[in-house]
């Protein structure tokens, strides 16, 4: 298959393609993903309010802010958002690879322990496209993201209604909101994915790629999104 054939059918097909992506390029995918990664974040920047959170640093400490001009005060304001806008879009551009890097490490970690390895390029190839719906949610944002005003930073991933922490109520403990975030539709989607390619990649089935992938998320889940942030919040 064509590398824009295992694009389409990456989402038509995927029983297809995504065992085909083993000896695909990683680099299209990454290309289409990091292009939907920075048009979101341009549409985010200028509705966002970077100057939120250093205001609040400042309002942390009055005396310090009671020696500061109005000048000085706004252009802490003024330097804070310019600084936000840019790591916004860094983020945006480094993102999608980084991803595709880090998860490629983790199936090739997870794999080998299972038994049955999996070369670590393959593994790349295959996040590259697996990743894919992450993209697509990137993509399906947009129309909130250009109706939004006044977000908060890291507001992005809730823009589209894909995790069920849209199902909790504001009181719900920062634990369970964290947990919640992470089980997006998009998300299990990739996980899907990533178990189809990987079944190839591994030689193993797709039952027991599934299982692994499966694991690897729970881990991700409990670890990334629950253990750590609560470690962070201790600190």
């Amino acid at each position: 298959m064509s590398t824009v054939r295992i694009l389409l059918a990456t989402f038509l097909a995927p029983e297809r393609a995504l065992p085909a992506a083993e000896r695909a390029s990683p680099w299209p995918p990454l290309l289409v993903a990091t292009a939907l990664s920075l048009l979101l974040a341009a549409a985010l920047a200028p509705r966002i309010d970077y100057a939120a959170g250093a205001l609040a640093e400042l309002d942390k400490d009055p005396q310090a802010t009671a020696l500061l001009s109005p000048h000085d005060r706004t252009a802490k304001l003024e330097q804070a958002a310019k600084v936000g806008a840019f790591l916004a879009y860094a983020k945006a551009l480094a993102l999608p690879a980084l991803r595709a890097g880090g998860v490629a490490l983790a199936l090739a970690l997870g794999f080998w322990l299972a038994g049955t390895p999996a070369a670590l390029l393959g593994a790349f190839r295959v996040a590259s496209y697996g990743l894919l719906p992450l993209a697509l949610r990137d993509l399906l944002s947009l129309p909130a993201a250009l109706r939004a005003e006044d977000l908060p930073p890291g507001a992005a991933g809730g823009l589209f209604p894909s995790a069920l922490a849209r199902l909790l109520s504001p009181a719900a403990p920062p634990p369970l909101v964290h947990l919640a975030e992470g089980l997006d539709l998009f998300a299990l989607w990739a996980v899907v994915l990533l178990a189809l390619g990987m079944a190839e990649v591994a030689g193993a089935s797709r039952r027991r790629a599934l299982g692994v992938l499966l694991a690897l998320w729970v881990f991700y889940l409990l670890g990334a999104r629950v253990a750590l942030p609560g470690l962070w919040r201790a600190a």
